[in-house]
């Protein structure tokens, strides 16, 4: 079953989830409680408090990130080593200095260590919104050459040498609910669980 909670700030949704939480936990049942990223540890000081250790104990409170490195910890996939910003910043440096003789834009950068600070941000905003670089950049050797095209090109292939780059060394957190999505369909991780 999948159940919405909506409401506006202050309304008594986290009331209730933790509610709902405690009710199932009491019964005997698996919990997840999943909570936002900066807020694990709060959460479950919280719920430490409002149900006592026995019922605490019943409840597994994870980030999302928390509960991907759960996922691949179980049923493997996901066990290289997560990248920092500092592992991220050399890993963009290495792919910019790999595609170098091939870049039609940004050549002119290619040692510029405030260029690489742009390429992090912008492999920041590709990986948040799922931008498939195969399909984009097929799209841009399609297009008409510009400056335009010229731009979105490099940055693909500067992506792309950044992902080979990772390899299987290394996870970025980027990445990380993409890979677990992949690995889910063949495993049974919430089979007996219910997630709030």
């Amino acid at each position: 079953m999948f159940e919405l909670v909506l409401g506006r700030q202050m309304s008594g949704k986290s009331t209730y989830c933790l509610k709902k939480a405690e009710a199932l936990a009491l019964q005997g049942e698996k919990v997840i409680y999943i909570v936002p990223e900066p807020f694990t540890f709060e959460t479950q000081k919280k719920l430490l408090g409002a149900l006592g250790p026995a019922v605490f104990n019943c409840i597994e409170i994870l980030s999302l990130t928390g509960l991907c490195n759960e996922i691949g910890k179980r049923f493997g996939g996901l066990s290289a080593r997560n990248v920092d910003d500092g592992i991220r910043f050399i890993l963009v440096r290495r792919a910019i200095k790999q595609v170098s003789d091939n870049l039609r834009h940004y050549y002119k950068y290619v040692n510029s260590a405030d260029f690489a600070k742009q390429m992090l941000s912008v492999l920041g905003e590709f990986k948040t919104a799922a931008v498939n670089l195969d399909e984009l950049l097929f799209t841009v050797e399609n297009m008409e050459k510009t400056i335009f095209s010229d731009k979105l090109y490099d940055i693909c292939i500067i992506l792309k040498a950044y992902d080979s780059l990772l390899g299987s060394n290394f996870v970025d957190p980027f990445d990380i609910i993409e890979k677990t999505v992949n690995i889910l369909p063949d495993n049974s991780f919430f089979f007996d669980k219910t997630v709030i």
